[in-house]
């Protein structure tokens, strides 16, 4: 049965987008009501933003210490109010979005330590706490407004960031999507396309009158923390519904506004510091106590927020300073070489503007590499992008429209032919773009079961590690594995640490792409029952296809996860008994035969386990572990089976 109620969410850097459809509505509608904190206001996202407030326990009889337990306090408007944000006994997380990848957090505490001084569960601890918040405000919007959809079948939607290339990171956002409420009872919730993908979609399909079959747009999707890029080509005709055909794999950088207000609140410090060392050598006290502090207000002063927003070409050639108050700082004091003016930092559209180009390059990097990949990419090396479309909150930008017609619109820019002709536009509601496509998608889905993506492109090559029947053709006799399990029951010679690849990289999927390894496992004939499940180690490559490594011992390859199989409810006497030949090696014994596909989607990856050509009841039947995969890089760590390459079999012994 279809869900009557499609949910998106597009969790952000700095705010958070939701919208929705209903089954006799117009287009994807946003929920912008009710927002607490919001004072009655109609808000069209609300803040990524949560706080926890301090409280110390009584010292227990077995410690001498006082512990601090941290309890929400507030989040998004609510949260956004001064006094409680910065208050001493408060703290207040946000830009946590990121750092949910182990990699780029551990990149963030190497550079920035004081910033990054966190650990991994403390961002999962947030992120589901403060979507928690965000589901009950959804729950309470529908079961006062639609009860009746609310009991139905709801279909929640989420995105991700181009940038999360681990499945891991994904597959750990999925847990906290759950934990937090979404897709409980008859709810299901899903991430469905990358944060690039899902704009696209929203800006394509509410301006197909523009766009004819046959045209390449460029999505750039440049938020709070990251900027997406995706290459697409218009397949549908005119009156059709909208359908895109991915010409390149997505890719991302961490690029976004939120890094403006970063380097902003270096200038701050930078500033602050000397004043307060200038106090200091004339035997004065520091004039900004804390000047860390100081910095963070002022990034997140209204003002400054308005004058970013507004930056444009006008404002920065007119170049009218504005001030931003100095927390605690006298409105007496005048420091011209500082840039303060009545104890207010004053600051400039052309200073703003600097800020701003940094970013602008590093978009500018990402939108290059994608048309440099043009001239490889098989049917449209010929041809050249028609529309350039930006959006997110960095998209939004004026400023940023006009950096990048300067580099690309037109003739003699950069691009060449790809982007003589190109056109740039901005997408409407650039800022919630992201949650209405994924609501238009989900919605096509539900309607005419198909996606508005027809295709995608794989970003990996996905392999399985396993044992391969011995061939002194292919490999070294010093790999062989005597006397093992394999050898004893089948009579036959084994190497082990296999790669089997299953998904190519660069691939075109869609919807309908079944990608699967037949998997065989070898059992004692009087086995009565399988205790464990049968374990597979899943590897991945970024390597070209043709320089994939066969095996563990080559370069190229790195975990991915280790599935567990489980056929506990299965007896195994129902699998087939292959009988020893008379004057044959080997025994007697059952061969469980089995399949496990992959459904790799434009933002996860899913598995399924296929046995005797049904595949089984429940998701419990198959796990996916990515959190444990340091094992998969010893020897012999997991040995799901023998791989024929000619035949694409797999067998192998009990887990």
């Amino acid at each position: 049965m279809s869900s009557k109620l499609i949910i998106g969410v597009d969790v952000g850097m700095t705010y958070t987008g939701v919208a929705y459809s209903l089954p006799d509505g117009p287009g994807p509608r946003i929920l912008d009501e009710d927002w607490p904190g919001a004072e009655g206001d109609t808000r069209r996202k609300v803040p990524t933003l949560i706080v926890y407030s301090q409280k110390k326990r009584k010292k227990s009889n077995t410690s001498r210490h006082r512990h601090t337990d941290w309890t929400l306090s507030s989040w998004g408007f609510l949260a956004f109010d001064e006094e409680e944000r910065f208050a001493s006994d408060k703290q207040s997380r946000e830009w946590f979005k990121l750092c949910l990848d182990e990699d780029y957090l551990q990149k963030g505490k190497a550079k920035y330590p004081a910033e990054f001084d966190f650990s991994h569960d403390d961002v999962c601890t947030w992120y589901t706490d403060y979507l928690k918040e965000v589901y009950k405000q959804i729950e309470n919007y529908f079961k006062k407004t639609k009860p009746h959809l609310w009991k139905d079948r709801v279909r929640f939607v989420f995105s991700v960031p181009t940038t999360w290339e681990e499945e891991k990171v994904v597959d750990r956002f999925k847990t906290i999507i759950h934990d937090a409420g979404f897709g409980q009872g008859d709810h299901t919730a899903d991430v469905t396309l990358t944060e690039a993908q899902a704009a696209a979609v929203a800006t394509i399909t509410e301006t197909k009158d523009l766009l004819r079959q046959g045209q390449i747009v460029l999505m750039c999707d440049a938020g709070g923390g990251t900027t997406d890029i995706a290459l697409l080509q218009v397949a549908s005709a005119r009156g059709e519904h909208m359908r895109l055909e991915s010409v390149d794999s997505v890719r991302g950088k961490s690029t976004g506004s939120t890094l403006i207000d970063r380097d902003f609140s270096k200038i701050v410090i930078e500033r602050l510091n000397k004043l307060n060392q200038e106090a200091e050598d004339k035997g004065d006290e520091a004039l900004v106590a804390n000047v860390e502090s100081a910095a963070r207000l002022m990034a997140a002063d209204r003002k400054f927020e308005r004058h970013k927003h507004n930056l444009s070409p006008v404002t920065v050639e007119t170049n009218v300073p504005f001030r931003i108050p100095i927390p605690d700082l006298s409105k007496k004091l005048d420091h011209e070489e500082l840039g303060i003016k009545q104890g207010s930092l004053q600051f400039s559209p052309k200073e703003m503007a600097d800020l701003f180009d940094k970013h602008i390059n590093a978009i500018n990097s990402a939108i290059d590499h994608q048309i440099d990949n043009m001239k490889d990419i098989k049917n449209v090396f010929k041809k050249g992008i028609d529309y350039l479309i930006l959006s997110g909150g960095l998209g939004s930008s004026k400023y940023v429209r006009a950096q990048l017609e300067r580099r690309y619109a037109g003739p003699g820019r950069f691009g060449g032919q790809y982007t003589a002709n190109t056109k740039i536009l901005q997408a409407a509601e650039a800022q919630t773009v992201v949650c209405r496509g994924l609501v238009i998608d989900g919605s096509l889905m539900m309607s005419k079961k198909k996606t508005t993506l027809k295709n995608w492109i794989c970003r990996h090559n996905y392999g399985v590690i396993g044992v391969q029947e011995y061939d002194p053709h292919k490999h070294s006799l010093q790999d062989v594995q005597e006397n093992d399990e394999h050898q004893r029951i089948t009579g036959k010679r084994y190497v082990t640490d296999q790669i089997h690849w299953i998904v190519n990289k660069g691939e075109h999927l869609d919807a309908h792409s079944e990608k699967s390894f037949p998997a065989r496992r070898r059992l004692p004939k009087d086995l009565h029952v399988v205790n464990e499940p049968w374990k597979s180690t899943m590897v991945v490559s970024d390597n070209d296809v043709k320089d994939r490594p066969n095996n563990k011992s080559e370069d190229g390859w790195k975990p991915f996860c280790v599935l567990k199989s489980d056929f506990s409810g299965i007896k195994p006497k129902e699998f087939d008994l292959e009988r020893k030949l008379l004057f044959g090696k080997g025994e007697t014994h059952r061969v469980a035969k089995y399949s496990i596909k992959l459904v790799v989607g434009p933002a996860d990856v899913k598995f399924e386990l296929w046995y005797k050509g049904m595949k089984m009841s429940e998701e419990a039947d198959i796990g996916a572990d990515f959190t444990h995969v340091d094992e998969i890089l010893q020897p012999n760590s997991h040995i799901p089976a023998l791989v024929r390459r000619a035949t694409g079999s797999l067998g192998g012994k009990r887990g």
